[in-house]
């Protein structure tokens, strides 16, 4: 058995797969540092004793510490490279990625083969295989801190040409801004008069908390459609969306409203957004079963 640890900036979440599979076991246990005795019933309940831990961290050596310290053994921390799983990162420096950010990359760019697989009606193929389309995808990420990242397919020509290596999709990077919680309290603790916003978005805000929430959910669903406007210029197609973290309820509405607006201004059909509840352990996952 292989345990994924992902360290967050605020959770820490854990999820197990069998040796062979390639697939995790969707049993995900998220707990923060003052909540161990919650995490050690949920490691005591596991079928088996892991024999290899593979996690990302981004919460500092004292989380690493304390979670090896919990798991009662080394956990192998990834860092981004220049290429992974047939994902190039675009990255000037590619280890100056957050780990996070890569991992969740290579979940996603999961997620697109089987998408597309699907939709063509047949089988997945390896993970290096060339993906079908030219849509590029985009993860929108709602945690502490909010990420906007895409995945571009690399085109056909090229990787028939041989002039890319294992490479199928390209992260040519993407966006970094404060999320939702770390905005709402950001205008409470750095005004004098601001109330924690609380309430709906509103074309039009009534009061001070739906004109804060109006305003927090506004800067996320631009910050989203910016980015989903740059791979529609890229690809000519529209990207696919999808969105995951716990600040998405928040914003869900604004961005699907923006997103359904600029879709009809260009004449485009409707198109759902995808939620994912783990990238960053889909993507453990996927390095995991490479190496099994």
């Amino acid at each position: 058995m292989m345990l994924l640890v992902d360290a967050g900036n605020t959770r820490i979440k854990l999820d197990w797969m069998d040796a062979g599979s390639p697939a995790r076991a969707r049993c995900v246990h998220a707990f923060t540092p003052n909540d161990l005795e919650a995490a050690r019933d949920w490691l005591a309940a596991l079928p088996a004793r892991p024999s290899h831990v593979l996690g990302v961290n981004v919460a500092g050596e004292a989380v690493a510490a304390m979670l090896e310290s919990l798991l009662q053994r080394p956990i192998e921390w990834i860092q981004a490279g220049a290429s992974a799983m047939g994902v190039r990162n675009g990255y000037r420096d590619p280890a100056q990625l957050g780990a996070d950010r890569w991992a969740a990359m290579l979940g996603l760019a999961r997620h697109e083969r089987e998408r597309r697989s699907a939709d063509s009606g047949s089988p997945a193929g390896s993970a290096m295989a060339p993906p079908r389309g030219r849509a590029c995808a985009l993860l929108a990420n709602f945690g502490t801190a909010t990420t906007i990242d895409t995945l571009q397919p690399l085109s056909a020509a090229s990787v028939r040409s041989g002039a890319v290596d294992e490479a199928a999709f390209e992260f040519p990077g993407g966006l970094i801004l404060p999320g939702p919680a770390m905005m709402l309290s950001s205008l409470s603790a750095g005004t004098a008069n601001l109330p924690m916003g609380e309430g709906d978005a509103a074309l039009y805000p009534t009061h001070t908390h739906q004109a804060i929430a109006t305003g927090v959910a506004a800067a996320q669903a631009g910050a989203v459609l910016r980015q989903w406007m740059a791979g529609l210029e890229h690809s000519g197609v529209p990207p696919e969306l999808y969105v995951s973290g716990g600040g998405w309820p928040a914003v869900r509405d604004e961005t699907l409203r923006l997103l359904a607006r600029a879709r009809a201004g260009l004449g485009l059909p409707e198109q759902a957004a995808r939620w994912l509840d783990a990238p960053v352990l889909d993507g453990l996952a996927c390095l995991a079963f490479a190496r099994s």
